[in-house]
């Protein structure tokens, strides 16, 4: 029985969110990283210019607080005018990344997003860094940055899906203040937020801040950014983090969870995972079934635990780590996906066998 080798739905996730920030890479190549705004510009199909008032810098040393910035683009969108050049009087504030020109003039590292539109060309910032960022301190640019985004984005709540999407992929000290604030903050998309990007930073009691917000989360949309990280990226594989996901798993009362959960579980595939994704198989459920196969025929034919690094790429679906559980047959009823559904039912029931054979040497 082959499997077919096709891009999962997380696969296709990163690529939609692949134009997001890259704040390593951002803070690498600016010259010069600052807060500031600008009241007005001029920008025709193949340029913008404006000038930057400064309010205060992250990276660098700029001489002044009043920056040109020149830029050239294609412009997307919508055209404004016929004429070659047309002003725009419109207010933008954020944080920019500047580079230097050979000329010694300013440019600028589009942000966020394709080059060609303003609002791509930054990320939000807060005007006054809120107190409980500002003591968040700052070991590195990077970290610096983070915070800076982080309470822009927050004072910004229409730009939350950016702050996730940029936020989960971003690895410094920092992270972990920028959790902490949106779990303490009065709007529950972003402790929506802050739980989702526990849930991608594999923090210890993630599955504990998760169980303790949801009831006040569970009705707002932000939640959905929880269900996606808990499934896709969450991926803690100690034993007492893979019981706790367990639990959640079996908890018929949160029935939004329990696939995203039982999807992670199947994704880890550790021994301790086992006895729940063996449970999945005798689910009424048919996805359920085939997650439980999914996960089974995993860690049976030593395929590495599914992560963002290597779901792109197909590796996860490999069979590269020794296993002394696989032989020709598990390797015939691997399988990561629906199927027919006598296809379903002898899978189902090789790996339900399977897991009796083996299970007391397993739970040992």
């Amino acid at each position: 029985m082959k499997a077919s080798y096709a891009l999962s739905t997380f696969a296709l996730c990163l690529a939609v969110s692949a134009s997001a920030a890259d704040l390593t890479y951002l803070t690498q190549r600016a010259d010069a990283i600052v807060v500031g705004a600008t009241n007005s510009r001029i920008e025709d199909a193949d340029h913008v210019s404006f000038d930057l008032f400064v309010e205060r810098v992250i990276k660098g040393n700029p001489t002044m607080t009043l920056l040109h910035i020149s830029h050239p683009w294609r412009r997307l969108g919508v055209v404004f005018s016929d004429k070659p050049a047309e002003p725009v009087n419109a207010p933008i504030h954020g944080l920019w990344f500047l580079q230097r020109t050979p000329a010694g003039s300013w440019d600028i590292l589009p942000a966020n997003g394709r080059d060609g539109m303003i609002f791509n060309l930054y990320l939000p910032a807060t005007r006054v860094l809120p107190q409980r960022y500002a003591t968040a301190g700052a070991a590195s640019v990077l970290d610096s940055t983070v915070v800076e985004f982080a309470a822009g984005a927050e004072a910004e709540e229409n730009r939350l899906r950016t702050a996730v999407e940029v936020l989960r992929t971003t690895q410094t000290p920092a992270i972990s203040s920028v959790i902490a604030a949106y779990l303490t903050s009065p709007t529950p998309a972003f402790q929506s937020a802050g739980v989702a990007l526990a849930l991608t930073q594999n923090q210890p009691d993630a599955i504990a801040t998760l169980t303790r917000l949801w009831p006040g989360v569970s009705q707002d949309p932000a939640r959905t950014y929880i269900i996606t990280s808990l499934r896709d990226f969450y991926r803690d594989q100690s034993p007492v983090a893979v019981k706790r996901l367990a639990a959640l798993a079996a908890d018929a009362g949160l029935p939004e969870l329990r696939p995203a959960a039982s999807r992670a579980l199947a994704a880890i595939h550790t021994k301790e995972a086992l006895p729940a994704l063996a449970g999945l198989l005798q689910s009424n459920d048919p996805e359920e079934r085939m997650t439980g196969v999914f996960g089974l025929s995993s860690f049976a034919n030593g395929c590495p635990a599914q992560t963002p690094d290597n779901t792109v790429s197909l590796e996860y679906l490999q069979f590269k780590n020794p296993s002394p559980y696989r032989t020709h047959d598990t390797m015939a009823h691997f399988a990561f996906r629906r199927g027919p559904a006598e296809q379903e039912s002898e899978l189902t029931s090789f790996w339900l066998n399977w897991w009796n054979a083996h299970k007391s040497e397993l739970t040992q």
